[in-house]
């Protein structure tokens, strides 16, 4: 047993001489991490990993009417820990991005946009209100949130949207 003590002695001097040669190489070459990827395909990367948001309901508003896509509406606050929270979560899982694309995203900041909440009687954060392009309220989720509930609530509002499509047109024809 006595030969085993030495051997781990010399073991325990070999693994910090290694540590301290790690943290000298560190220091001298630094451990900067370089981007490899051309700028245009840094930013389309992280483009597809978060909600592509209009900031603002009067642009968002511009935008749906111009696409004639309905709008989900994120009322947020820099000071709402939930809010962030749905944001990380909820609002970045893989299903509700591809789904985002079929709406214009518009981020509402409650403290900047103090009247348009009003508008909305949204008394509680997060809340995110579907509309259609021109701005009828659909559904509404409150709170924060599973992505599978609001996936569904996306999916509700969209099928909302064509049902309202496909009657005016019907009246259009018909009268």
């Amino acid at each position: 047993m006595g030969g085993n003590v030495g051997v781990g002695i010399v073991v325990k001097q070999n693994s910090c001489l290694l540590l301290a040669w790690c943290v000298v190489g560190l220091a001298l070459c630094g451990c900067e991490v370089h981007n490899e990827m051309p700028a245009s395909t840094a930013v389309s990367a992280v483009q597809l990993q978060s909600m592509p948001f209009i900031d603002g309901y009067a642009a968002g508003c511009e935008k749906a009417q111009r696409t004639g896509k309905p709008m989900l509406v994120f009322f947020t606050a820099r000071w709402c820990s939930y809010c962030h929270q749905l944001a990380a979560e909820t609002l970045s899982a893989q299903e509700v991005l591809e789904l985002s694309q079929q709406f214009v995203c518009v981020r509402v900041d409650a403290d900047r946009e103090r009247e348009v909440c009003r508008t909305f009687h949204i008394n509680g954060y997060p809340t995110i209100q579907f509309l259609t392009p021109h701005g009828v309220p659909l559904n509404r989720l409150v709170g924060k949130r599973s992505s599978e509930l609001l996936v569904a609530e996306m999916q509700t509002a969209l099928l909302a949207v064509t049902q309202r499509a496909e009657r005016d047109e019907y009246h259009t024809q018909h009268n």
